[in-house]
């Protein structure tokens, strides 16, 4: 952004009168501080040592797309000064663009560098907020649309379970139990993680694999270590597809067996 400064920046009008304000009113002044001391060493600053003031444009110029600087003084440098002022120079030079592409303004909230009002909301709302990894094992297109928008109900734990749907005022939490196994309050996780009736689904396709899970308490738990389980790269497809296939089909079965009998 180095041309839009040298078009006329007012702030850079200021800081110019400003500096010359203060140059005008020292004899010699030496650096002290250490971000200086680090930077260019000791600095001499010599009174009224510009020979005009103007804006940052008028003090260089570009030639074959190289800026140059061209600034006066009042008088010559002393041979002590000059190793100074060449110190000073090359520090200053540090921000100078080499580029010889003409400058523009880009939109960094996107990879195309395009601003649009909704690329800009979704940057406003996500500030701070680091993405969930489990999503894009979740919508990675191994199933049918409605089969992953199960399973990401399930790992939020929003799956119409008796529990659920106790929470909403629809079932009484007291009367009805897993449909399953008929021993625990029927939850999401319990239904898919922990009921003894899905553990033998899923341990008896595990067995078939030669691949000992231990099934996490949970699903978002689950499905990442599904994922981890050590597979043949050129399975690994067919295994992860069978995560949605299985949580699916356990789901269809209990809703067989909860239309079927009335809730004791």
């Amino acid at each position: 952004m180095f041309d839009k400064l040298l078009e006329g920046s007012g702030w850079f009008v200021v800081v110019l009168s400003a500096l010359e304000s203060v140059l005008s009113t020292l004899l010699f002044v030496w650096a002290t501080s250490d971000w200086l001391n680090r930077q260019v060493g000791s600095i001499v600053i010599v009174s009224e040592c510009f020979a005009y003031t103007g804006k940052v444009a008028e003090f260089g110029q570009r030639r074959n797309g190289v800026w140059y600087w061209k600034i006066e003084f009042r008088r010559t440098f002393f041979d002590w000064e000059s190793k100074i002022w060449e110190n000073f120079l090359e520090l200053i030079n540090r921000v100078v663009s080499v580029s010889v592409e003409v400058d523009q303004l880009v939109w960094k909230g996107s990879s195309s560098s395009v601003y649009t009002p909704k690329r800009f909301c979704n940057s406003v709302v996500s500030v701070g907020v680091v993405e969930d990894s489990v999503w894009i094992l979740v919508w990675a297109k191994l199933a049918p649309p409605k089969v992953e928008a199960f399973v990401w109900k399930a790992v939020l734990r929003r799956v119409p379970s008796l529990v659920e749907l106790t929470k909403r005022g629809i079932q009484n939490l007291g009367r009805c139990l897993c449909s399953l196994c008929h021993e625990q309050l029927e939850s999401s996780d319990h239904l898919f993680c922990q009921c003894k009736v899905s553990w033998e689904v899923w341990q008896r396709w595990c067995s078939n694999w030669r691949v000992v899970f231990v099934c996490p308490d949970n699903v978002k738990s689950f499905i990442i270590a599904w994922e981890n389980q050590p597979v043949k790269k050129t399975l690994k497809s067919i295994w992860k597809m069978a995560f949605f296939g299985i949580i699916w089909s356990i789901w269809l079965y209990r809703n067989e067996l909860f239309n079927d009998k009335p809730c004791s």
